[in-house]
């Protein structure tokens, strides 16, 4: 075909001389023909398809910058009303030319003139929008709705027709091309163009559905610019210009859309906002493909396979050559002014034997081209033939598909493999089959659009026998059988997913396992402390009484198994915080010495009480203040000292810090003892949970096996180390080698820490006024508990069993502080002190202090107290002097 329009261009060119050489013999004055084709103006007309909008952009710029005047022609552009066919104003003289869409073709085949000159858009953008809420999830779900569909909707009656939806089953409505019908819920579903009325709908959030053509493979030119065969016979040169000068604004709009969108707003119309004329051209853009193709550019090849796409629908006859449909703009050299050099009868002659050299030149050169297009051909053929080879033996599936129609043309034998189908099936398989969603393929396409290769690309892959697999894909825009085409490399991650999922739901278990193991945790600290409080506090009242001996030792040890019940609840705490990875370090300068010596005065009791020698050896450069957490090192060392203790049964314990100035872990604190020492095989596992070396042991000495899980964990935590050296009967060394850095001692500033609220019991009996105290507690145990607490106070206690009645007598009656308990019926303690915060803010009143009690001990209990509104918090149980130091620490705070 290219070889036969070459041949027309040549015959042409020869015409064009023989004609000048009559015109020189006749005495033709060219400059004549030249003035009169520049001096012309003819009117034309141009039928839009609907109202002015950027949809038309080029042809303003054509008038806008004068293409159409430069070539002759005055250019009229018409809108469109509703319901008018442009195709029907051009057929009845109302316009010389038109804008149509693929539909032309259709009236080509039904005996109608029309010629398409330019495709704008290569893609369409003709959609159906339907609602959601209408129940319509997939085309299939459109029979029995109320549809509005337009006449020039060939592309969409088509793929209805390919996916089995019949027209007469819908509800057809006048179609009032607004969006606002779909939106009001007039109709379920409507069509539209993507560029124009997606705007409207996004705007109003309305959840829809987008259904396309090309997710069946229907992807057919749109914005053709047509005239008639009329026209195109008895005015060539004309048709020519207008083509040219319209194409040429077309390509001025696409490079510059702001200065259109400026003239339609200003000289057009306003029915558009600026950025919705900018979301048309951003999406005219992309289906006009201009990075593409030359704009305008239109395929004989892709005419035919839509001409043969309506045929399979039995949309027109089959068989149809679109020849004569296409306007083909033959070869018209402009040579006049070339010739007008040339006078006269030597003029004359020597433009025959230039003719005839040129034509022999001419045949010589098209010769030449002819061979060196069967070289590049040949050389095309053999490396598309290595192409293939390598994609064929490729050890990944590989499949080609034509870009506009979405069908598969080529797939390898790993393809064949996955996809568990033979090729020449595969072979009448569209894109979409394959797809399980058609959506994602979409995607893909556009993408494309957009660039011309995708990487990463996550897609499910639906094989004909209905097996899906999760694919891996990696697309590129090719050249394949000298058509446009998509080469599709996948992976079979199906695997991976299935992995992935597991692990989902793994870490979804394991997250809702750690929930409900910090709820239990949570629960059971609460559920033993409560009583614990009213156990050890009345265990401390009874000290206080006259008790003789034995009473006196039943007590102390009801308190000391209070005590171990609590340390046990604390450890647990602590050990599913560090596992959970909640335990939170305070890096703060302390005093190390001062928390050596005053660790050792504590072992030092313990120690003398069973008949111990203890020993504290400090080196004369100790570092006295170092950067740490101060309150979790104390703990170490105390569990490491109990331990010491209580297997030592004679001898000595000695606690020990030897600097090391030269390694990153400057300290290494030992404590060595004399005790029944341990085995090489538990050097390890005694630091397991729940693990101590001899179950015996456990009966004998007491303790829950926990204390050197947390050390060692605690050590780890502040980067530091912890381990044994022991000898059976001989003794144990543990080392504690920890990262503290030295630093200067921090300026104390007054009423600073817990120590600013501490006094002394004789401090909090003195000198402090009488106070009006409301205690919240709904358990009567812990109310009888605070009770006698206060009984030798000059304190006046009021009770209220829960949060609800605590706000009432807050507004009734006058208090100096409350004692809020947290878990109450009816309205729990934060809640509580929230409505009196809000109650005083609007009364303008001065803050209450409101203390909180509870027997939640969890990190992040106290901050959920103080964002309530509470001043402090107290955790179950309460030792009395705790309780009373507090109290008389507010109470002086109230009275300064």
């Amino acid at each position: 075909m290219l070889c036969n329009r070459r041949e027309r261009q040549v015959k042409n060119r020869v015409r064009f001389v023989v004609l000048c050489m009559v015109f020189l013999i006749g005495g033709a004055a060219p400059s004549q023909a030249v003035e009169q084709a520049e001096a012309r103006s003819i009117s034309l007309r141009l039928q839009l398809k609907w109202k002015h909008q950027f949809q038309f952009a080029g042809y303003y710029a054509a008038l806008e910058k004068g293409y159409y005047k430069q070539s002759g022609l005055s250019v009229t552009l018409v809108e469109a009303q509703a319901g008018e066919e442009p195709v029907e104003a051009v057929l009845h003289g109302n316009a010389e030319f038109g804008v149509g869409s693929s539909d032309l073709i259709l009236q080509r085949s039904r005996g109608k003139p029309v010629v398409a000159l330019a495709a704008l858009y290569q893609h369409s953008p003709l959609v159906l929008l339907a609602r959601r809420d209408a129940g319509i999830e997939s085309i299939h779900d459109i029979p029995g709705k109320r549809v509005m569909l337009e006449h020039q909707a060939g592309a969409l009656h088509a793929y209805m027709r390919q996916e089995g939806v019949r027209l007469d089953s819908v509800i057809r409505h006048p179609h009032t091309f607004n969006p606002q019908s779909l939106i009001d819920r007039k109709v379920d579903a409507l069509s539209a163009y993507s560029t124009d009325e997606r705007y409207l709908l996004d705007k109003s959030d309305l959840d829809y559905r987008l259904f396309t053509p090309r997710s069946a493979g229907i992807d057919f030119y749109a914005e053709v610019l047509f005239t008639t065969q009329n026209m195109v016979e008895n005015s060539p040169d004309v048709v020519r210009d207008f083509r040219r000068a319209s194409l040429k604004g077309w390509r001025y709009a696409v490079d510059n859309p702001e200065e259109i969108i400026e003239l339609i707003l200003t000289r057009y119309s306003q029915r558009h906002s600026r950025d919705h004329l900018r979301f048309e051209a951003r999406n005219a853009a992309r289906l006009m493909a201009a990075d593409l193709v030359d704009v305008g550019y239109m395929s004989e090849g892709r005419w035919r396979h839509i001409a043969q796409t309506y045929a399979d629908l039995g949309m027109m006859p089959g068989g149809f050559d679109p020849e004569d449909f296409l306007y083909d703009p033959e070869y018209d050299p402009n040579l006049v002014r070339l010739y007008l050099a040339l006078g006269g009868a030597l003029a004359l002659l020597f433009l025959i034997g230039g003719t005839a050299f040129y034509h022999r030149r001419l045949n010589q050169r098209l010769r030449q081209e002819i061979a060196q297009r069967t070289v590049l051909s040949d050389k095309l053929v053999k490396s598309e033939e290595q192409y293939r080879h390598m994609i064929a033996w490729a050890p990944f599936p590989v499949i080609v598909v034509q870009h506009d129609s979405a069908r598969i043309v080529f797939a390898n034998a790993q393809a064949e493999s996955v996809l568990q189908i033979e090729e020449q099936v595969l072979l009448q398989q569209a894109l979409n089959d394959l797809f399980d969603n058609h959506d994602e393929k979409d995607r893909l396409f556009d993408l494309l659009c957009q660039k011309d290769h995708v990487t990463e690309y996550e897609a499910c892959i639906r094989t004909p026998a209905q097996r899906r697999i999760w694919a891996y894909l990696s697309a590129s825009l090719i050249i394949y059988n000298s058509e446009r085409a998509v080469l599709l490399a996948f992976n079979d991650i199906s695997e991976r997913k299935v992995m992935e999922e597991a692990l989902r739901n793994a870490k979804e278990e394991a997250e809702f396992a750690s929930r409900a193991k910090a709820e239990f945790l949570a629960t059971m600290s609460h559920e033993i402390r409560t009583p614990m409080n009213v156990v050890i506090g009345l265990s401390d009242l009874l000290l206080e009484t006259s008790l003789d001996e034995e009473q006196d030792a039943f007590v102390r040890k009801l308190r000391h198994a209070g005590s171990t019940l609590l340390e046990l609840i604390d450890n647990i705490l602590d050990l599913s915080r560090i596992e959970a990875g909640r335990m939170a370090l305070e890096v703060v300068p302390f005093n190390l010495v001062e928390l050596l010596r005053e660790t050792a005065s504590v072992g030092e009791i313990h120690a003398r009480s069973k008949g111990l020698s203890f020993h504290l050896e400090l080196p004369e450069r100790a570092p006295e203040w170092v950067k740490g957490d101060r309150l979790r090192l104390r703990q170490i060392l105390l569990n490491l000292l109990g331990n010491a203790v209580k297997f030592t049964e004679s001898g000595s314990i000695e606690l020990s810090l030897k600097v090391r100035e030269e390694e990153s872990h400057n300290l290494l604190i030992c404590l060595t003892d004399t005790g029944v020492g341990i085995g090489p095989e538990h050097l390890e596992t005694i630091f397991d949970r729940f693990t101590q070396v001899e179950s015996h042991m456990g009966r004998r000495h007491g303790g829950t096996g926990l204390g050197l899980a947390i050390s060692r964990r605690l050590a780890q935590l502040m980067e530091g180390r912890l381990w044994v050296e022991s000898d059976v009967d001989v003794g144990s060394t543990f080392h504690l080698s920890l990262p503290l850095p030295g630093c200067s001692e921090p300026v104390s500033k007054a009423g600073e820490g817990v120590d600013a609220i501490e006094v002394s019991s004789a401090t909090a009996a003195q000198g402090i006024k009488r106070l009006r105290i409301l205690l919240v507690e709904d358990s009567e145990d812990n109310r009888a508990l605070i009770q006698a607490y206060l009984s030798g106070t000059p304190h006046a206690l009021s009770i209220a069993t829960n949060g609800e009645e605590a706000v009432t007598l807050v507004k009734q009656e006058t208090f100096d502080l409350v004692l809020m308990d947290v878990q109450m019926p009816v309205m729990d303690g934060h809640a509580a002190t929230r409505a009196i915060r809000h109650w005083e803010r609007q009364q303008g009143r001065a803050p209450l202090t409101i203390i909180a009690l509870t027997a939640f001990a969890l990190e992040g209990d106290r901050e959920r107290s103080l964002r309530a509104g509470c001043n402090e918090h107290l955790t179950k149980p309460i030792r009395k002097e705790r309780l009373l130091n507090t109290i008389a620490a507010h109470a002086n705070r109230g009275a300064d």
